[in-house]
């Protein structure tokens, strides 16, 4: 067992949830958290809010830490959603999502991603 924990997407969440943080969160690889359907790179929780955050998330690689990087212009970490690029406002808006804790673990744990068991080989008695 390690000692060392790593902040997950879910931490993020949590967090982002509790205290309804406007964020969007970016990816260069498919966020599981947009379900197995027409997985997305993006993610929004705005919570009605015209400002946000933007987080960039990594992909995940087993037992080594993410690095998660807060996006900012100078030294400003909220932006308005109006400020930014359409085609960036159109992938915000149509990623916004207002999700309970289940509704986000029901999205990761889609049958898409879902750890496989071993399967069992049986040997025909001659």
């Amino acid at each position: 067992m390690s000692e060392d924990y790593y902040i997950t997407n879910l931490d993020l969440f949590m967090i982002i949830n509790k205290y309804k943080i406007p964020t969007v969160i970016i990816s260069g690889v498919d966020l599981k958290e947009t379900g197995a359907v027409n997985s997305k790179k993006i993610i929004s929780f705005l919570y009605q809010q015209a400002e946000c955050f933007i987080i960039r998330s990594p992909a995940s690689i087993k037992n080594y830490p993410k690095e998660f990087s807060i996006i900012s212009q100078a030294n400003k970490f909220k932006f308005s959603i109006l400020d930014l690029p359409e085609i960036l406002q159109g992938m915000i808006r149509s990623s916004s999502v207002e999700y309970s804790f289940d509704d986000y673990y029901n999205h990761f744990t889609s049958k898409k991603y879902r750890i496989r068991g071993k399967k069992k080989i049986t040997i025909p008695a001659e």
